[in-house]
Protein backbone atom coordinates (compact mmCIF):
# COMPACT_ATOMS: atom_id res chain seq x y z
CA UNK A 1 0.00 0.00 0.00
CA UNK A 2 2.54 2.68 0.96
CA UNK A 3 4.74 1.73 -2.27
CA UNK A 4 1.32 2.41 -4.15
CA UNK A 5 0.57 5.89 -2.31
CA UNK A 6 4.13 6.48 -3.13
CA UNK A 7 3.78 6.07 -6.91
CA UNK A 8 0.05 7.82 -7.28
CA UNK A 9 1.94 10.94 -5.48
CA UNK A 10 3.70 12.12 -7.79
CA UNK A 11 1.40 11.27 -11.12
CA UNK A 12 -1.55 13.38 -8.92
CA UNK A 13 1.21 15.85 -8.78
CA UNK A 14 1.72 15.92 -12.35
CA UNK A 15 -1.94 15.92 -13.08
CA UNK A 16 -2.22 18.86 -10.98
CA UNK A 17 0.06 20.65 -12.75
CA UNK A 18 -0.60 20.24 -16.27
CA UNK A 19 -4.00 20.80 -15.81
CA UNK A 20 -3.02 24.45 -14.03
CA UNK A 21 -0.92 24.60 -16.71
CA UNK A 22 -1.97 23.60 -20.25
CA UNK A 23 -5.72 23.26 -19.58
CA UNK A 24 -7.81 26.20 -21.36
CA UNK A 25 -10.86 27.44 -19.13
CA UNK A 26 -13.98 29.58 -20.44
CA UNK A 27 -11.74 32.65 -20.11
CA UNK A 28 -9.60 34.81 -22.37
CA UNK A 29 -6.62 37.17 -21.68
CA UNK A 30 -5.93 40.81 -23.59
CA UNK A 31 -2.66 41.98 -23.74
CA UNK A 32 -1.00 44.04 -26.03
CA UNK A 33 0.26 42.31 -29.80
CA UNK A 34 2.89 43.33 -32.10
CA UNK A 35 3.55 46.55 -34.62
CA UNK A 36 3.45 46.30 -37.82
CA UNK A 37 4.78 47.96 -40.07
CA UNK A 38 3.06 48.92 -43.16
CA UNK A 39 6.00 49.11 -45.81
CA UNK A 40 5.60 45.60 -46.08
CA UNK A 41 1.68 45.51 -45.78
CA UNK A 42 0.55 47.75 -48.32
CA UNK A 43 1.20 47.12 -52.27
CA UNK A 44 -0.40 50.43 -54.44
CA UNK A 45 0.37 49.62 -58.43
CA UNK A 46 1.91 46.60 -57.48
CA UNK A 47 4.98 48.07 -55.77
CA UNK A 48 5.64 48.46 -51.97
CA UNK A 49 6.82 51.25 -50.37
CA UNK A 50 10.90 51.61 -50.06
CA UNK A 51 10.86 54.88 -48.43
CA UNK A 52 13.08 55.65 -45.49
CA UNK A 53 10.86 55.35 -42.30
CA UNK A 54 7.23 53.75 -41.71
CA UNK A 55 3.82 53.86 -40.75
CA UNK A 56 3.03 50.96 -38.46
CA UNK A 57 -0.22 49.33 -37.08
CA UNK A 58 -0.22 48.46 -34.02
CA UNK A 59 -2.10 45.53 -32.48
CA UNK A 60 -4.17 43.51 -29.21
CA UNK A 61 -3.65 39.92 -28.68
CA UNK A 62 -6.44 37.79 -27.11
CA UNK A 63 -5.23 34.25 -25.76
CA UNK A 64 -7.60 31.43 -23.87
CA UNK A 65 -6.50 31.40 -20.46
CA UNK A 66 -5.29 28.45 -18.49
CA UNK A 67 -5.73 28.59 -14.76
CA UNK A 68 -1.91 29.37 -14.57
CA UNK A 69 -1.72 32.61 -16.90
CA UNK A 70 -5.36 33.57 -15.51
CA UNK A 71 -3.33 34.98 -13.16
CA UNK A 72 -1.24 36.92 -14.90
CA UNK A 73 -4.80 39.01 -15.69
CA UNK A 74 -3.16 41.19 -12.05
CA UNK A 75 -0.36 42.55 -14.07
CA UNK A 76 -0.28 45.73 -15.86
CA UNK A 77 -2.15 45.95 -19.80
CA UNK A 78 -3.77 42.55 -19.42
CA UNK A 79 -7.53 41.90 -19.13
CA UNK A 80 -9.03 38.66 -18.04
CA UNK A 81 -12.49 38.42 -20.08
CA UNK A 82 -14.92 36.15 -19.71
CA UNK A 83 -16.51 34.48 -22.81
CA UNK A 84 -19.71 36.33 -22.94
CA UNK A 85 -17.40 39.81 -22.23
CA UNK A 86 -15.46 38.85 -25.27
CA UNK A 87 -17.90 37.30 -27.63
CA UNK A 88 -21.39 38.99 -26.57
CA UNK A 89 -23.84 36.96 -29.07
CA UNK A 90 -21.28 35.42 -30.89
CA UNK A 91 -21.48 31.42 -30.52
CA UNK A 92 -17.68 30.63 -30.74
CA UNK A 93 -14.41 31.88 -31.28
CA UNK A 94 -14.93 30.82 -34.58
CA UNK A 95 -17.51 32.91 -35.23
CA UNK A 96 -15.75 35.91 -33.41
CA UNK A 97 -12.52 35.12 -35.68
CA UNK A 98 -15.05 35.66 -38.55
CA UNK A 99 -16.25 38.74 -37.78
CA UNK A 100 -13.24 40.36 -36.81
CA UNK A 101 -12.10 39.24 -40.53
CA UNK A 102 -15.00 41.26 -41.95
CA UNK A 103 -14.12 43.79 -39.51
CA UNK A 104 -10.39 44.30 -41.06
CA UNK A 105 -12.42 43.76 -44.52
CA UNK A 106 -14.69 46.91 -44.42
CA UNK A 107 -11.74 48.86 -42.23
CA UNK A 108 -9.28 48.15 -45.32
CA UNK A 109 -12.18 49.36 -48.01
CA UNK A 110 -12.65 52.59 -45.92
CA UNK A 111 -9.23 53.49 -45.44
CA UNK A 112 -8.62 53.23 -49.59
CA UNK A 113 -11.64 55.29 -50.21
CA UNK A 114 -10.42 58.20 -47.89
CA UNK A 115 -6.73 58.00 -49.21
CA UNK A 116 -8.26 57.90 -52.58
CA UNK A 117 -10.99 60.84 -51.82
CA UNK A 118 -7.81 63.06 -50.06
CA UNK A 119 -6.07 62.08 -53.41
CA UNK A 120 -8.44 63.33 -55.73
CA UNK A 121 -8.73 59.75 -57.53
CA UNK A 122 -11.54 57.85 -58.18
CA UNK A 123 -12.99 54.45 -57.30
CA UNK A 124 -15.97 52.46 -57.55
CA UNK A 125 -17.63 50.61 -54.67
CA UNK A 126 -19.27 47.12 -55.74
CA UNK A 127 -21.87 45.43 -54.22
CA UNK A 128 -21.64 41.80 -53.34
CA UNK A 129 -24.44 41.03 -51.27
CA UNK A 130 -25.49 40.34 -47.61
CA UNK A 131 -22.60 39.74 -45.33
CA UNK A 132 -23.88 37.84 -42.18
CA UNK A 133 -22.97 38.96 -39.23
CA UNK A 134 -25.53 36.75 -36.87
CA UNK A 135 -27.89 34.10 -37.13
CA UNK A 136 -30.94 33.91 -34.39
CA UNK A 137 -31.25 30.66 -32.67
CA UNK A 138 -35.03 30.76 -33.87
CA UNK A 139 -34.52 31.58 -37.46
CA UNK A 140 -35.51 28.90 -39.71
CA UNK A 141 -32.15 28.78 -41.34
CA UNK A 142 -30.43 28.80 -38.05
CA UNK A 143 -28.94 25.01 -39.26
CA UNK A 144 -28.29 26.72 -42.69
CA UNK A 145 -26.81 29.88 -42.81
CA UNK A 146 -23.69 30.41 -40.39
CA UNK A 147 -21.58 33.08 -40.14
CA UNK A 148 -19.31 34.78 -42.69
CA UNK A 149 -21.99 33.69 -45.46
CA UNK A 150 -22.96 36.26 -48.20
CA UNK A 151 -26.47 36.30 -49.05
CA UNK A 152 -26.99 36.25 -53.18
CA UNK A 153 -30.11 36.24 -53.55
CA UNK A 154 -33.38 36.06 -52.22
CA UNK A 155 -36.66 34.20 -54.62
CA UNK A 156 -34.09 34.95 -57.32
CA UNK A 157 -34.36 38.17 -57.21
CA UNK A 158 -31.11 40.03 -56.24
CA UNK A 159 -30.56 43.75 -54.64
CA UNK A 160 -28.96 46.63 -54.28
CA UNK A 161 -28.16 47.30 -51.24
CA UNK A 162 -29.18 45.48 -47.35
CA UNK A 163 -31.45 47.92 -47.58
CA UNK A 164 -33.33 46.81 -50.23
CA UNK A 165 -32.91 43.21 -49.51
CA UNK A 166 -34.68 44.15 -45.46
CA UNK A 167 -37.22 45.74 -47.50
CA UNK A 168 -38.45 43.02 -49.92
CA UNK A 169 -38.28 40.33 -46.94
CA UNK A 170 -40.42 42.80 -44.73
CA UNK A 171 -43.33 43.32 -47.02
CA UNK A 172 -43.93 39.35 -46.84
CA UNK A 173 -45.46 37.73 -44.20
CA UNK A 174 -44.88 35.45 -41.23
CA UNK A 175 -44.57 32.07 -42.04
CA UNK A 176 -44.13 32.31 -45.77
CA UNK A 177 -41.49 30.55 -47.48
CA UNK A 178 -38.42 31.76 -48.63
CA UNK A 179 -35.32 30.70 -50.85
CA UNK A 180 -32.19 31.64 -50.25
CA UNK A 181 -29.03 31.97 -52.39
CA UNK A 182 -25.92 32.42 -51.09
CA UNK A 183 -22.21 32.42 -51.27
CA UNK A 184 -19.61 30.58 -48.73
CA UNK A 185 -16.07 29.85 -49.24
CA UNK A 186 -16.76 30.92 -52.76
CA UNK A 187 -19.09 28.15 -53.55
CA UNK A 188 -23.06 29.21 -54.19
CA UNK A 189 -25.62 27.04 -52.23
CA UNK A 190 -29.26 27.62 -51.13
CA UNK A 191 -31.64 27.33 -48.00
CA UNK A 192 -34.98 27.37 -47.70
CA UNK A 193 -36.92 28.20 -44.86
CA UNK A 194 -40.44 30.61 -42.97
CA UNK A 195 -40.23 33.80 -42.13
CA UNK A 196 -40.47 34.79 -38.40
CA UNK A 197 -41.68 37.56 -36.59
CA UNK A 198 -38.96 40.13 -35.51
CA UNK A 199 -38.47 42.46 -32.80
CA UNK A 200 -39.63 44.95 -34.79
CA UNK A 201 -43.23 43.69 -35.82
CA UNK A 202 -42.29 42.69 -39.23
CA UNK A 203 -41.44 39.65 -41.30
CA UNK A 204 -37.64 38.98 -41.84
CA UNK A 205 -35.40 35.49 -41.99
CA UNK A 206 -33.56 36.19 -38.73
CA UNK A 207 -29.83 37.09 -39.15
CA UNK A 208 -27.55 40.07 -38.29
CA UNK A 209 -26.24 41.42 -41.31
CA UNK A 210 -24.47 44.44 -43.09
CA UNK A 211 -23.77 45.43 -46.80
CA UNK A 212 -20.71 43.25 -48.28
CA UNK A 213 -18.80 45.54 -50.81
CA UNK A 214 -15.86 45.61 -52.16
CA UNK A 215 -13.55 48.53 -53.36
CA UNK A 216 -12.15 49.21 -57.71
CA UNK A 217 -9.33 51.16 -57.91
CA UNK A 218 -6.67 52.45 -60.47
CA UNK A 219 -3.92 52.11 -59.18
CA UNK A 220 -4.70 48.96 -57.77
CA UNK A 221 -4.30 48.47 -54.02
CA UNK A 222 -3.71 45.22 -52.13
CA UNK A 223 -3.46 45.63 -48.29
CA UNK A 224 -2.04 42.06 -46.76
CA UNK A 225 -3.40 41.85 -43.48
CA UNK A 226 -3.08 38.38 -42.63
CA UNK A 227 -4.59 36.87 -39.48
CA UNK A 228 -5.33 40.67 -38.37
CA UNK A 229 -8.81 41.16 -37.46
CA UNK A 230 -10.90 44.33 -36.09
CA UNK A 231 -11.49 47.86 -37.90
CA UNK A 232 -8.77 49.66 -35.74
CA UNK A 233 -6.15 49.75 -38.60
CA UNK A 234 -8.32 52.07 -41.10
CA UNK A 235 -6.06 54.80 -39.80
CA UNK A 236 -2.34 53.69 -40.46
CA UNK A 237 -3.94 52.30 -43.78
CA UNK A 238 -5.29 55.06 -45.28
CA UNK A 239 -1.83 57.58 -44.42
CA UNK A 240 0.05 54.73 -46.04
CA UNK A 241 -2.14 54.34 -49.08
CA UNK A 242 -2.16 58.08 -49.12
CA UNK A 243 1.78 58.17 -48.87
CA UNK A 244 2.16 55.59 -51.79
CA UNK A 245 -0.60 57.61 -54.32
CA UNK A 246 1.27 60.80 -54.04
CA UNK A 247 4.90 59.82 -53.93
CA UNK A 248 5.61 61.72 -50.70
CA UNK A 249 7.48 60.50 -47.63
CA UNK A 250 4.53 62.09 -45.05
CA UNK A 251 6.33 60.80 -41.87
CA UNK A 252 9.76 62.55 -42.63
CA UNK A 253 11.37 59.57 -42.24
CA UNK A 254 10.16 59.00 -38.67
CA UNK A 255 8.48 55.41 -37.37
CA UNK A 256 4.94 56.27 -36.59
CA UNK A 257 2.84 53.66 -34.86
CA UNK A 258 -0.65 54.32 -34.40
CA UNK A 259 -4.66 52.97 -34.05
CA UNK A 260 -7.72 54.17 -35.06
CA UNK A 261 -11.02 53.36 -36.93
CA UNK A 262 -11.98 55.47 -40.26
Amino acid sequence: MKKIKAILKPIIALGLLYFFLFIPIPFYIELPGSAFGLDDMVEVDHRFSDEPGDFYITTVAIQQATPFTAFSSILPFRDLLSESELFGDVENFDEYDTIQQYYMNSSINTAIQVAFDYANQQYELEYNGVYVLQVLEDSAFFNQLKVGDTVKATDGVAFESSHDFIEYISSKEVGETVEIEYDRDGEIHSATGELILLDSGVAGIGIGLVDNTSLVTNPEVTIHSGAIGGPSAGLMFSLQVYKQLMGENIHDDYDIAGTGTM
